[in-house]
């Protein structure tokens, strides 16, 4: 389907995964690129009360606006006013900071680009088997600072280095606790003293 029919589907999806997931936020906004915009997109998303920063496809005539309802003008208009103001600026950079840089991730990186599989259920499982690398990359750099398989090499070498040292620390802590075990049993007990 094309994106103009799924991005009202997509985002109340969105707001039902929220939900279930017992989140405290709600769909407010829709950032999307130029191949989202569509007067219909913009007059559901005003409808279901979502704002949209959804840039304009640039046309060699101008709208007409004669036959249209006055209400699908005035969504377009406000979603051009603010996709060129300073927020939509900031929300379609930080769009194609996030959403873009993943997308040549998998595609260009993970090798998702092509693929020699025939079968849409085969494609499916292969694309997201490499969705599913890309989001475990992301946690992994969430949790250790490292979001690639080799640079938890290096993590591994960083953990025989402190387990080395925690042995010797272990040594010290166990002479310690030997002491003052030593100490305690040497006291008359019931004595009061």
């Amino acid at each position: 389907a094309a994106d103009t029919d799924t991005v009202i589907d997509t985002a109340i999806d969105a707001a039902v995964n929220l939900e279930r997931a017992g989140g405290e936020r709600e769909v407010e906004e829709i950032v999307a690129d130029k191949g989202y915009h569509s007067s219909r997109v913009v007059m559901l998303a005003d409808e279901l009360g979502i704002r949209t920063y959804i840039p304009e496809r640039k046309s060699p005539t101008t709208r007409r606006w004669i036959d249209k309802d006055p209400a699908i003008k005035h969504a377009v208009y406000a979603t051009r006013k603010r996709t060129q103001g300073n927020r939509g600026k900031r929300l379609s950079r930080l769009r194609s900071e996030l959403v873009e840089r993943s997308f040549a991730h998998v595609c260009d990186s993970g090798g998702a680009r092509q693929t020699w599989l025939r079968g849409l259920v085969s494609v499916t499982k292969r694309h997201l088997m490499v969705v599913a690398a890309r989001n475990l990359s992301v946690i992994m750099r969430s949790l250790f600072g490292i979001g690639t398989p080799r640079g938890l090499q290096g993590l591994c070498a960083l953990a025989r280095l402190a387990w080395t040292h925690m042995k010797r620390l272990m040594v010290v802590i166990e002479a310690v606790i030997g002491r003052l075990m030593n100490q305690l049993f040497r006291w008359p007990i019931g004595t009061g003293a």
